[in-house]
């Protein structure tokens, strides 16, 4: 879900510790204390080694990998695979796999590409660990301690290297950075450095991940599977040197063009991707970890990842917010507010179904003052705060009687100048009537000159309009608009103090829906007792509301009548129900809607993630058909 204001993360750069054992996580940015020298792990490693012709590199960097790995990872392998190449680089590579037996050669014929390359590594890896990097010398080994650290402390299950200072020409640093936002545009990947050919990950999440790519659109593929795995991933950086020999294809056309039509084709297949089954475990064949409350696996998620540090400080922070939250709402519940909603009706919907008059104590008071410091509120009838809800004026009149709108129910304190009743102030109006007569005038006294000036002024606006469009859009591409809640998190928050939410569904003549509405809110993670679900039907709607009723709902679902009058919006529907409001939270859906089933526990989170002037978030709007042509996805982007 999109958040308008995003989590904000600490701006501080990472640097590359001279001690290699030290990494700097992009995560958290905190220094991990330094291992011992000598060895780092026990478990085995396959380092798969892409190759085509690479005869001035191939053996100066195998031999930096053995020397590096057998002081840190001595259980390791070497898989080269040599894809096609044309000059030496098979013959050498034969001969270091003929004086050293943990080195293995696979000789692709034809070349397969730089995704097929590495597949064919991944397929023949033996060792519980994978990493691979590239045979070009443009990356130091001695910085897969780096690597290495965070997965045997159990911060993460994979580790990925980003270039500190990427040594490349301008052009394919260029290409890099399109490429990095068009793919986090696309699949919602976070990762800094997403092509970066250093990475340590379990071989069982490689298999699992069932890689299709063969080009360049391989990291993004395995990013993503990985992403909806729910695995932990943790971002550290690594050297990166300017290629002393050889030949870079990088930013060759036909590489950028394969690259691209795999992501065309590929991008439906990895979203709508479901992992494989994993064994019971996590990824290093230890049992389920509990999640930090203690709770365990109550609800069947075994093959969960463990609970990392970061994910347990953020629940244990939650977790005080929540239930200091629940606390200020207990002491500030008016009293007897459950004695004024509206009793859901039985037998038939147009008989018995009645609006409330007055309305009386169905507004809580959210003052800003009685609230503990730091603590956002929701963003519920702000303008009425601290007011009795039969002192709210819930009609305006335009004062012209039967000439003009004459009394018109808003059900909010909103004053004339203040609704959609009048569209325009006097002076509004006086202005636009002198610039029509001033363009008038104009046009008779000059003719095609004012004509030409019209124009003239009317593609400045447009041309302005568009410089702003696209320079907001350029923006955007540097700032995540998103604010995300691990799910993880979310799950092991499940039995704490949840605060009281109220939904609001307004329909009319949407008896069809009905059912899937009522599915959607029956699917979503939060607590029954804390949730106040609003259907708002009109006066004349009879028929929507026997529909519902004949569902035979829970007592958390509730169907109000919204007292017939002009104008009949959703708007005016809303600020109805809103005076019934017993949450301290509201969020509005149409009957179409399908929500996250977690939606609503991280809308709150989020708010907990912010101070008081966070008052509303949206959440990301996604079309139930975003694959039936090439239209209906700019829907989506539309939206």
């Amino acid at each position: 879900m999109i958040i308008k204001h995003p989590l904000h993360r600490p701006a501080t750069e990472p640097s590359l510790s001279p001690n290699p054992a030290v990494y700097d996580r992009d995560t958290a940015r905190l220094p991990i204390t330094s291992f011992a020298s000598g060895i780092l792990t026990r478990r085995g490693i396959s380092v798969v080694l892409p190759a085509w012709n690479e005869a001035e590199n191939i053996t100066t960097t195998v031999q930096a990998i053995i020397s590096t790995l057998s002081q840190i990872a001595p259980n390791f392998e070497v898989i080269i695979v040599d894809d096609g190449s044309t000059d030496a680089t098979g013959a050498l590579a034969d001969e270091l796999a003929a004086r050293d037996a943990r080195v293995r050669v696979i000789h692709n014929r034809p070349n397969q590409g730089y995704g097929g390359a590495l597949k064919t590594g991944f397929a023949a890896a033996q060792k519980e660990l994978t990493f691979f990097m590239d045979a070009d010398g443009q990356f130091d080994i001695a910085d897969i301690n780096n690597l290495i650290i965070p997965l045997e402390r159990g911060d993460a299950q994979v580790a990925l290297g980003y270039r500190a200072h990427r040594a490349d020409p301008a052009v394919r640093r260029l290409n890099a950075w399109a490429w990095k936002r068009l793919v986090s545009l696309l699949f919602g990947l976070h990762v800094r450095d997403i092509d970066c050919a250093f990475k340590l990950m379990p071989t069982d999440l490689v298999r699992r991940a069932a890689i299709e790519a063969t080009g360049a659109m391989i990291n993004t593929e395995f990013l993503a599977k990985f992403q909806r795995m729910g695995a932990t991933l943790v971002q550290v950086p690594v050297h990166h040197y300017p290629r002393a020999r050889g030949t870079a294809t990088g930013a060759n056309i036909r590489v950028i063009l394969r690259a691209f039509r795999e992501l065309f084709t590929l991008a439906g297949k990895v979203r709508a991707w479901e992992a494989r089954p994993h064994p019971q475990g996590d990824h290093k064949g230890r049992p389920y970890t509990p999640s930090a409350d203690g709770e365990g696996d109550q609800d069947g998620r075994a093959n969960q990842p463990p609970i990392s540090i970061e994910q347990a400080a953020e629940i244990t922070r939650y977790r005080a917010w929540l239930d200091q939250d629940t606390t200020h709402n207990t002491a500030h519940q008016p009293a007897g507010h459950e004695a004024d909603r509206n009793v859901r009706p039985t037998g038939n919907a147009q008989d018995a179904i009645t609006p409330v008059p007055g309305c009386a104590g169905s507004l809580r008071d959210r003052s800003p003052a009685g609230l503990p410091a730091g603590r956002p509120h929701g963003p519920i009838i702000s303008s009425t705060l601290g007011m009795a809800a039969a002192d709210l004026p819930l009609s305006i009149s335009d004062g012209e009687g039967a000439g003009g709108w004459g009394h018109v129910q808003t059900f909010t304190s909103l004053g004339k100048h203040q609704s959609a009743v009048q569209t325009l102030t006097r002076w509004q109006a006086i202005v636009l009537i002198t610039l029509v007569l001033a363009w008038a005038a104009g046009l008779a006294l000059w003719g095609i000159a004012t004509l030409v000036v019209t124009l003239a002024l009317v593609t400045i606006v447009y041309v302005g309009d568009l410089s702003l469009t696209a320079w907001l859009a350029a923006r955007t591409l540097n700032h995540a608009p998103e604010a995300r809640v691990d799910d993880a998190v979310v799950r092991a928050l499940r039995n704490a103090a949840w605060p009281r939410y109220t939904i609001l569904c307004p329909l009319y003549r949407e008896t069809e829906v009905v059912p899937q509405f009522v599915q959607a809110m029956t699917a979503l993670d939060y607590p029954a007792d804390k949730l106040q679900i609003m259907f708002l039907t009109e006066a004349d709607d009879a028929a929507t509301r026997n529909a519902i009723l004949a569902l035979g709902l829970p007592q958390h679902f509730e169907v109000v009548t919204v007292p017939d009058g002009e104008l009949r919006t959703k708007p005016r529907a809303c600020n109805y129900g809103l005076l019934r409001a017993t949450g301290e939270y509201v969020v509005i859906f149409d009957a179409e809607d399908i929500p996250d089933p977690l939606q609503l526990k991280k809308a709150v989170l989020t708010f907990a993630d912010h101070g008081d002037d966070l008052a509303c978030i949206q959440a990301k709007l996604n079309f139930y058909n975003p694959k039936q042509n090439l239209l209906t996805p700019q829907f989506i982007c539309m939206f």
